[in-house]
């Protein structure tokens, strides 16, 4: 039987992914940090290891016996451009000086990289894999850095890169603050209206990233994947208020407003000691009005379609907050 090795297996789309690669068949093995919680890995038959991702050897000794590499391990919340260096490009040069010692093994390294290491659309047209990329900001330089650094490899090793879009779905954090806050109606529109973005749900891309793990056409390849329907900005929250059955009642707040958000937060995570949520940094990225890109190479080379379209996907998410005592 094949082995998987994940990384990030203990996050949102990592514990995904992991339950994905069960259904098909593969043994998981997960790396997780002395202060992970493993509560979606739970009751799972799945072997999880505490390894150093900052330690080849470490990780090499954990690989051991793997045939497929998954890492979506990194770093997205930084204070400082140096942390995000250390974690995403880093971290990535250890993984495949790893993988290299299984070379003759490994049938797959992937890495779950993001869209935003492609940047935005000037135009509004999708972005697709032959655009040049001008990422615009430290986690979006990031992850492309690492993104090059690992097709570096592709002579050595039959490399994958992933760029999701936006990634939404039951387990994540991230969106949950926006469903808590549609109980009330209120859909919070940040910077202006009918900014673009591209979205994908995590089942979707979960058995995305499993499909083209599989596939020999995605060999040394970069991959879009999203729903074909970019979304508005303001539509996240529309189709959440609706689910509620409840009345939208947008607010816009002004980028003015946002700037100065920003300024405090850095300041609090400062003295805090916590990794800032919202920064300058973020709000790089809220100020690009189309973050849209084309999954159409996907679709060509492996049949990916991300098809749990957002009204659907949003109630089923709802759905999961509410039976996990969430709402």
């Amino acid at each position: 039987m094949d082995c998987a090795f994940v990384t990030g297996a203990t996050g949102f789309v990592g514990s995904t992914l992991v339950d994905d690669l069960l259904k098909k068949g593969l043994k998981v093995k997960c790396a997780v940090r002395k202060t992970s919680n493993l509560r979606w890995l739970e009751g799972k038959d799945v072997e999880t290891d505490i390894v150093d991702l900052m330690n080849p050897d470490d990780i090499a000794r954990a690989m051991e016996g793997c045939h497929y590499v998954f890492h979506l391990a990194g770093t997205l919340f930084a204070g400082s451009e140096k942390e995000y260096i250390e974690g995403n490009i880093q971290s990535a040069g250890y993984m495949i000086e790893a993988s290299l010692r299984y070379k003759e093994s490994i049938k797959r390294f992937v890495y779950v990289s993001t869209i935003i290491a492609a940047g935005a659309s000037s135009t509004g047209i999708p972005m697709r894999e032959t655009d040049p990329c001008d990422p615009f900001s430290w986690y979006g330089k990031s992850k492309y850095e690492a993104e090059r650094y690992i097709l570096g490899f592709r002579d050595q090793l039959p490399v994958t890169v992933i760029r999701p879009g936006a990634v939404y779905g039951p387990r994540d954090y991230a969106m949950f603050a926006s469903f808590k806050l549609s109980r009330t109606g209120i859909n919070i529109i940040l910077g202006e209206r009918n900014k673009m973005g591209s979205v994908i749900h995590v089942h979707d891309l979960a058995s995305g990233i499993a499909a083209a793990a599989l596939s020999d056409n995605a060999i040394g390849e970069v991959y879009f994947m999203a729903h074909e329907k970019p979304m508005r900005q303001e539509e996240f929250g529309e189709t959440v208020i609706k689910a509620m059955g409840k009345t939208s009642i947008d607010i816009v707040i002004p980028y003015f407003i946002l700037k100065i958000a920003s300024s405090l937060s850095e300041i609090y995570s400062k003295i805090s000691g916590s990794k800032p949520i919202f920064n300058h940094q973020k709000l790089l990225e809220l100020r690009e009005p189309f973050i849209v890109c084309s999954s159409e190479k996907a679709k060509r080379d492996f049949g990916f379609s991300a098809s749990i379209p957002l009204d659907e996907g949003v109630k089923s998410t709802l759905q999961w907050y509410r039976d996990n005592k969430w709402l």
